[in-house]
C-alpha cells in the first residue's frame, strides 16, 4: 500500500477497459434430423388433436340425434300394487 506521501496513486492511473474475451464455440452442429423430427411430431399431434375434435362432434350429434327417439319409445306400464 502507498504511504500518504507517497506521489503514486494507484487509482490515479488510467486502466485500459476489459476487453471481451475470444469466444470459442464448443457445440457441435446439431443434425438436420432433430428439427425435422421435432416438426412431424408437431404435425402428427396437431393432426390427431383436429381428426379427434372432428369425430368427437360427430359423436356428440349421433347422441343428440338418438336421444329423442329413446324418449320416444313407449315407457313399460308400471306393474299394480300388491294387495299385501
Amino acid at each position: 500500500m502507498a504511504a500518504h506521501a507517497s506521489s503514486h496513486d494507484e487509482h490515479a492511473d488510467p486502466q485500459p477497459a476489459p476487453g471481451l474475451p475470444a469466444i470459442a464455440d464448443e457445440a457441435a452442429d446439431t443434425p438436420m434430423w432433430v428439427p425435422a423430427l421435432g416438426l412431424a411430431l408437431f404435425v402428427l399431434v396437431a393432426l390427431y388433436l383436429v381428426i379427434g375434435a372432428a369425430f368427437e362432434d360427430v359423436d356428440a350429434e349421433q347422441a343428440v340425434d338418438e336421444a329423442p327417439a329413446a324418449e320416444a319409445a313407449p315407457a313399460e306400464p308400471a306393474a299394480p300394487p300388491s294387495p299385501h
